[in-house]
């Protein structure tokens, strides 16, 4: 009954289980809880080069060199070159002040000078009728009567998010724009009310209200995430079935070519040329079949948009064919022991990858998500379900292609390397 407890291999393995569960809290939890955020990019794009709207822009940008700061703003100068940046993906959002800003806080600002001038000139007024007589009166009179005439339009700000950039950045400016519109409202506002209440005049409620609310912000959204793609996350689990298929398959197929080998009593447990050629090929085989279930079952079963299934499917497979001949080149290298290493690269990855990188620890971002070859597949899916003009996807495709002739010339010069592993 006893007789495992008392063997060494079975505490081995206890504290193998105790290694992977402690690999695998690093990962999720480490990453997950030391999330703080800073230099996010958004732009700014002042429209209105006004003196108000240049204060604003001011002090957006305005960072001290000895403060981490969770947003770094970017000046941009058109529009044209705020969507090249979106297309490059330089910028989370955006804040855009709108053309007539500074004219429209200028416009509130007469207009309750024209209210207070108009109110102190009627109680003028009635202390002094004659004064209602005098040129000077009557032209201030008709001054203030013209201005209020001219109505206040409420200074426009737009925020704009690139939300198919990355999820969790785009939830995270949701709340920041919504905060900064409420603060620039309540400081402008307060100005002018400070103003009214300063000169001592009534206000209507109408006017009240105008005041205290000067300025107008909409929010817009840019590569919207469409309905039915798990909150964004679509294209990240597609990455991980990617990888998690070309695991299984690139193990069970090695295992099947080192098992023919040792069968023919080739190369004296190394895998022969033959054998190379076929794990290749099969690996291509494989890869479309890996390919092809996950469009099933992410689109054809459970709904998710895919825009352009040509191009989609042709990201998967090369993504998927490139993991393959990656995690092949381990085995073939190592051997079974190079599995715990393909792993621990799926574990970490997983933890860091639904982040941007500007949210990550210094730690996670420079020592997990940098070399992680994951990241460059899901950037091109990203691109493809939701970033269709985006840049990056030639990068991207390069790196890739680069990892799967490095992982192509380690599967080839393995058997001269040194001996395989028995079994």
């Amino acid at each position: 009954m006893f007789a495992i407890i008392k063997q060494k291999t079975f505490w081995l393995y206890l504290c193998a289980v105790i290694l992977v569960l402690t690999l695998f809290s690093v990962a999720q939890f480490g990453a997950r809880n030391t999330i703080k955020v800073h230099n996010l990019p958004v732009a700014v794009l002042d429209e209105s080069n006004g003196k108000a709207s240049q204060q604003i822009k001011n002090n957006l940008t305005y960072q001290p060199k000895d403060k981490n700061t969770k947003i770094k703003w970017i000046v941009v100068h058109s529009r044209k070159q705020l969507r090249q940046g979106y297309n490059d993906k330089k910028y989370y959002g955006a804040v855009i002040i709108k053309k007539n800003f500074s004219a429209n806080i200028t416009a509130y600002t007469k207009r309750l000078q024209a209210l207070i001038g108009q109110q102190k000139l009627a109680a003028l007024i009635k202390k002094t009728p004659a004064a209602a007589k005098t040129t000077k009166v009557k032209t201030q009179e008709k001054a203030f009567a013209a201005a209020l005439q001219q109505p206040a339009q409420q200074a426009g700000i737009s925020f704009q998010i690139n939300q198919g950039m990355n999820t969790s950045a785009a939830t995270l400016l949701t709340t920041a724009f919504t905060k900064m519109g409420a603060q620039l409202n309540t400081k402008l506002g307060a100005k002018l009310t400070g103003a009214v209440q300063k000169s001592g005049i009534a206000l209507s409620s109408a006017n009240w209200k105008s005041l205290s609310n000067p300025v107008k912000t909409t929010t817009t959204t840019v590569n919207k995430i469409p309905n039915k793609s798990v909150s964004g996350m679509a294209p990240f689990l597609m990455t991980v079935f990617a990888w998690l298929g070309a695991l299984i398959s690139s193990l069970l197929l090695w295992r099947e070519h080192k098992k023919t080998d040792q069968n023919k009593n080739l190369g004296k447990n190394r895998l022969s040329l033959a054998s190379i050629n076929s794990e290749v090929l099969t690996g291509l085989i494989a890869s479309a079949v890996i390919t092809g279930t996950i469009y099933v079952l992410a689109h054809g079963c459970y709904g998710v948009p895919v825009p352009d299934a040509g191009q989609f499917m042709l990201i998967v497979f090369f993504s998927t064919y490139i993991f393959y001949l990656l995690q092949t080149g381990v085995l073939d290298l190592f051997g079974f022991a190079g599995w715990p290493l393909l792993i621990l690269v799926w574990i970490l990855s997983t933890g860091v990858l639904s982040y941007a990188p500007e949210m990550l620890s210094s730690f996670f971002r420079n020592w997990v998500y940098s070399w992680t070859p994951i990241r460059f597949a899901l950037d091109m899916i990203t691109n493809t379900l939701y970033m269709p003009n985006a840049t990056t996807t030639g990068t991207d495709l390069t790196v890739l292609g680069s990892v799967g002739i490095v992982a192509l010339i380690v599967m080839y010069v393995s058997p001269f390397l040194g001996k395989r592993e028995k079994r």
